[in-house]
């Protein structure tokens, strides 16, 4: 019950920064529903996490995994069934919001934001689903560092300068930094993957820590990125609109 009424309290940093982000980082209407848009592609990526999950533990279940190395086996849950799950959640739900807003065009902006915001939404949900299962203190960590919104950061960072740069290894190379973050500090959350070391556990605080200065971050990158030509430039053109010129009348 505890963790249910610090569940609203923990996610008024994410709220914060949507707000932030939807009114400081651009100009005009168009930006602010762009923003509502990567909002609500986000929210049924946990739909799709889900599924991705469930795929990955039938590969677990049937593959032998589970008969090897303990560590080995969470290594693998963490990493796959978790991590990558949701990562490839995110990201195919991030291109396709960003695909059909590209007849607007698109700036390395829209690739950084779209990818956050739809990660921000997941993450959201994500935590309803932790309110029944954790306490307080673990809420509160999860809403001060946001550290979903802060992998979408990442990963649409590389992808927006991927798409500048024409370059397919920086496009991925975030993909696979929030991948590394994401499977790596739940791996070292998991209780038996604890009791290995006593620096597990400053490991995972140091990667939560960084989570946080990220997301701080975050707010003053969109500061100054809403008036730096170098993100708001289309990287992706407008689509031009033919105008239709009527033929001139028979005489």
């Amino acid at each position: 019950m505890a963790a249910l009424i610090a569940f609203p309290i923990s996610m008024i940093p994410m709220i914060l920064l949507f707000l932030f982000v939807r009114n400081k980082a651009g100009t005009g209407e168009e930006w602010k529903r762009r923003c509502k848009a990567y909002l609500l592609k986000g929210l049924p990526t946990v739909l799709l996490a889900l599924l991705f999950s469930f795929i990955f533990n039938l590969i677990e279940a049937f593959s032998g995994i589970r008969n090897t190395n303990p560590v080995l086996v969470r290594l693998f849950h963490a990493f796959i069934v978790l991590a990558l799950a949701e990562e490839l959640s995110k990201g195919y739900n991030s291109l396709k919001v960003l695909k059909k807003e590209k007849a607007g065009g698109l700036s390395w902006l829209d690739f950084i934001t779209a990818f956050m915001i739809v990660a921000m939404a997941f993450g959201v949900l994500e935590s309803i689903a932790y309110a029944f299962a954790t306490n307080p203190i673990q809420m509160f960590v999860r809403g001060i560092t946001g550290m979903h919104a802060g992998y979408g950061f990442i990963t649409g960072w590389f992808y927006g300068k991927g798409i500048r740069d024409n370059s397919k290894v920086l496009k991925i190379t975030g993909f696979l930094i929030s991948l590394f973050l994401h499977g790596l500090y739940d791996w070292m959350l998991d209780p038996n993957v604890l009791e290995l070391t006593e620096w597990i556990a400053v490991a995972a605080v140091s990667i939560a820590f960084l989570g946080f200065v990220l997301f701080v971050f975050m707010f003053f990158f969109y500061w100054k990125a809403g008036r730096n030509p170098k993100y708001t430039e289309p990287l992706i053109p407008a689509e031009e609109v033919k105008e239709e010129v009527p033929e001139a009348p028979q005489a």
